[in-house]
């Protein structure tokens, strides 16, 4: 697979990325294997190097790699990933519909 730029003079595989977590015009990189780097690229411009059949985005400011999602919960009040490290992360309202259907035909 090929490598996409990140920022930073970084170039890392897509499948390695675990989420992306904006701050602003910054933008924090989680891998898979637990590290993560700050680079100073906006999500936005990240997430449109990225191949859209893997990831999607959850909320305003998160993107979630799909292989890295191992639970969706849909919850009385919002829904919710859990991901393959015991973390969970919030699907915003305006985004459920959408990431239910791709998140649930995986």
């Amino acid at each position: 697979m090929d490598t996409i730029f990140i920022g930073s003079r970084s170039h890392v595989r897509p499948d390695s990325i675990k989420l992306l977590v904006s701050d602003i015009n910054y933008t924090v990189v989680h891998f898979l294997d637990g590290t993560k780097t700050l680079v100073s690229t906006t999500m936005g411009t990240i997430e449109s190097r990225l191949p859209k059949e893997n990831f999607v985005r959850i909320n305003r400011s998160t993107v979630v790699n799909r292989s890295a999602v191992s639970h969706y919960f849909i919850r009385p009040e919002y829904d919710e990933v859990k991901l393959q490290d015991a973390s969970f992360v919030k699907v915003s309202r305006r985004r459920r519909m959408e990431t239910r259907e791709i998140l649930n035909s995986k």
